[in-house]
């Protein structure tokens, strides 16, 4: 039998609320991409929660950019640094739909949000982890 997320026993029902992570760690929008890895490092994660009118997402691949072109970390801000249509997910959604979603738009985290209220993050990490949980099981 061909086991895969179509067919491991208990990941087609799984919800993001299922997997998804709580928020660890997040920073303002006009924080410094310094403080923003620091804030990462600290919290040991890979991506934080950028708090503003329209949250965002930082993730370690956003903080490469400025780095590699040999931009300032302690003048350039966390806000002109974020990706823009980021996808976004709700709790109730299936973890199937929104890891197809993430996996089409080439990214690792979407904020899970209730509303207009962030309630978590999820990650690629997360969609993997439970796959391996379940076709283990």
């Amino acid at each position: 039998m061909r086991r895969g997320i179509g067919y491991a026993p208990g990941v087609p029902e799984a919800t993001v609320r299922d997997v998804m992570t709580p928020i660890r760690v997040a920073c303002p929008s006009e924080a410094t991409l310094r403080d923003a890895a620091a804030a990462m490092t600290e919290a040991g994660v890979g991506a934080l929660v950028v708090e503003g009118e329209r949250p965002a997402i930082l993730s370690e691949r956003d903080l490469l950019r400025p780095i590699a072109a040999g931009l300032d970390m302690d003048t350039e801000r966390v806000a002109d640094h974020v990706r823009a249509n980021r996808p976004g997910a709700q709790p109730a959604e299936s973890l199937i739909a929104v890891s197809a979603r993430m996996s089409e738009q080439n990214v690792r985290h979407v904020l899970v949000l209730e509303g207009s209220t962030v309630v978590g993050m999820l990650s690629m990490r997360d969609v993997v982890h439970v796959i391996g949980r379940v076709a283990d099981a």
